[in-house]
């Protein structure tokens, strides 16, 4: 998928299940019950080339999220190498977690880099989670 981004060292890459997700990596460490807790999924939307992030699919996320029992606590944006990171932060008091999804856009690309953490751990994994945005590059 032409990408490429940096992650912990100690940080696996794991299987992945979610719609539209094209790879995914872990802290081993947060396993419970065999699953991590801590994770990084990146997606690759069903969108046209060519669309943008601000032309609804980032909307009909929030609302999708917003419909399915997650809070949002933030939303903002930064900026990588000059393209603008639309960013969301929500928490889900079903299985308890948070989750960080950042909107990537370039060359009529769109890539969602979803970020997940238990509730009561994701503050410490923050300087993780943007040294894996961050690094996050179309090749």
């Amino acid at each position: 998928n032409n990408i490429t981004f940096h992650y912990p060292g100690t940080w696996q890459i794991v299987n992945v299940t979610s719609p539209n997700a094209i790879v995914a990596i872990a802290d081993p460490n947060t396993a419970q019950n065999g699953s991590p807790t801590t994770l990084v999924v990146v997606q690759k939307p069903d969108v046209p080339k060519g669309s943008r992030i601000d032309d609804g699919d980032a909307t009909n996320y929030k609302s999708f999220l917003n419909k399915t029992g997650y809070t949002e606590l933030e939303e903002g944006n930064m900026t990588i190498d000059g393209n603008v990171i639309l960013e969301n932060i929500y928490k889900s008091d079903n299985d308890q977690k948070q989750y960080r999804a950042s909107w990537y856009a370039e060359n009529g690309n769109i890539y969602v880099i979803l970020c997940c953490a238990k509730i009561s751990d994701f503050q410490d994994q923050r300087d993780k989670f943007d040294f894996i945005i961050k690094s996050f590059k179309l090749v």
